[in-house]
């Protein structure tokens, strides 16, 4: 069993923040209990997320404005994580994804699960888990060519329109040498 908790930041910089909510467990979105969490701690697991997006996804550089969404491995006594400063411990973190706010839309960004966790299906349930957070404005994906098929999968299909921002940003990341998708979700 996995466990999903959200990440997000109402402000900029940790300084004028005073809680991020992080849900205690979602099986079919990300509504639950939320954690209230200290100045130090919000340092600390974003800290977390940093490095574990630098040990599997690299290139992928998360910003504090992110919303990130974790997918982190329960306890052998099949428990949830009783509480978020065990999410501080990286080998916990299974796959992430990040939800970026480009103006008045979205773009799903740095889906990565870690390699010894693949296979299993990981990716296609946080997807799930963050289907009904990607419907409440329009929401798009930049695909590299072997992730089309699964972004479509999840209701993303090639746009006939696509807004100003968005389509501005994909210019500046498709490249030849990596080829980029742009999709829409319908």
């Amino acid at each position: 069993m996995h466990s999903y908790y959200m990440f997000k930041a109402s402000k900029s910089d940790f300084s004028s923040l005073s809680s991020v909510p992080l849900p205690v467990r979602a099986s079919d979105n990300i509504q639950g209990e939320y954690y209230q969490t200290t100045l130090s701690e919000q340092q600390q697991l974003w800290s977390v997320i940093k490095l574990f997006y630098r040990q599997h996804l690299p290139y992928s550089k998360p910003t504090f404005k992110d919303t990130v969404i974790l997918c982190c491995q329960e306890k052998a006594d099949d428990k949830p994580i009783a509480n978020h400063t065990n999410l501080l411990q990286i080998d916990n973190i299974l796959a992430a994804v990040r939800i970026k706010k480009i103006g008045e839309v979205q773009l799903v960004t740095g889906l990565v699960v870690k390699k010894s966790a693949r296979g299993q299906g990981i990716a296609h349930q946080l997807m799930s888990v963050i289907q009904s957070n990607l419907l409440e404005s329009e929401c798009y994906v930049f695909a590299i060519a072997s992730l089309t098929d699964f972004y479509q999968q999840h209701g993303f299909i090639k746009p006939h329109e696509v807004d100003n921002n968005i389509n501005q940003l994909f210019k500046k990341h498709n490249n030849q040498d990596r080829p980029l998708a742009l999709l829409k979700l319908s």
